[in-house]
């Protein structure tokens, strides 16, 4: 896989990822904007809000530094790669919750598990400001998260439901 891009792009993106960001946002009221980062442009939801957590001030900002991680997006070292950067870049804003919706410890797990092993090839770690053990777990009711749902539908629709079930157990 690690010949998929030329070795210093990915230096260059891994070196990248090492330079400290500050952890929390400013305190500004959050107002939703459509996402206009390409990179995130439909993602699963469609409105984010600035500052971010790394204290970006505009989507543009945001945008520079997530497009340094579109090699590994590219080679879809984790599926769960894009989401989660997504969420932690341009983060979802939702008109009726006024407070940050990070994605859970879960999708941070999936995409490190992924991601981190081709990292480490070029002499890289997780970044430790994306530190999985800080995001909330899934479930928990004091700290809402998002995951990353892959499938478009999870029930069939009642037309098909009886195609599935063999006849002589649709009489009982």
């Amino acid at each position: 896989m690690a010949g998929l891009i030329p070795g210093g792009l990915v230096v260059g993106l891994l070196f990248f990822l090492q330079v400290p960001v500050p952890a929390s946002a400013a305190s500004k009221a959050i107002v939703c904007q459509e996402i206009t980062v390409p990179m995130c442009k439909g993602i699963g939801y469609n409105y984010t809000y600035m500052p971010n957590q790394f204290n970006h001030d505009t989507q543009d900002e945001a945008g520079l530094e997530v497009h340094q991680f579109w090699p590994l997006v590219e080679i879809q070292c984790s599926l769960d790669l894009k989401f989660f950067l997504c969420s932690m870049y341009t983060p979802i804003c939702l008109a009726d919750y006024k407070k940050p919706l990070p994605p859970c410890r879960s999708v941070c797990e999936r995409a490190k598990a992924g991601c981190s092993p081709l990292m480490r090839q070029y002499g890289f770690g997780w970044p430790e400001r994306m530190n999985c053990d800080k995001l909330p777990q899934n479930g928990d009711p004091e700290n809402l998260c998002m995951d990353y749902n892959r499938t478009e539908t999870t029930t069939l629709p009642p037309l098909f439901a009886n195609q599935l079930i063999p006849p002589e157990a649709q009489n009982t």
